[in-house]
């Protein structure tokens, strides 16, 4: 475990929270679009081109996603996503019913 964090760490962190402030149900309600210290906020979820969907536009709010691309100053470009809300329209609990699990490990014994 590293004894400190790197500024470009930390500021990628700050990134990574700053998503759930934009979009649908925000936290902070900011728009989606503008500048968080030295990286530009570009493309969102909205884009079926920053996720690979062929033209196909997500509904991201139906699906409980929502993503950001940020490009630094330097042109690395940055993904920060948040995940399943727990709020969808399919309800409370929807993150269960959805597949929530699929990712864990699975016991065999």
């Amino acid at each position: 475990m590293p004894s400190s964090i790197s500024n470009d760490e930390l500021f990628r962190a700050v990134l990574a929270l700053d998503v759930y402030h934009r979009g649908y149900n925000g936290g902070l309600g900011l728009a989606a679009s503008g500048q968080i210290g030295n990286a530009t906020i570009g493309r969102s979820s909205l884009d079926p081109n920053l996720i690979g969907l062929g033209g196909t536009t997500l509904n991201h709010e139906d699906i409980g996603f929502y993503a950001l691309e940020y490009t630094l100053s330097d042109g690395t470009k940055i993904i920060a996503y948040r995940d399943t809300d727990d709020n969808w329209k399919t309800g409370a609990a929807s993150d269960a019913k959805n597949g929530f699990g699929i990712g864990g490990p699975i016991s065999t014994s």
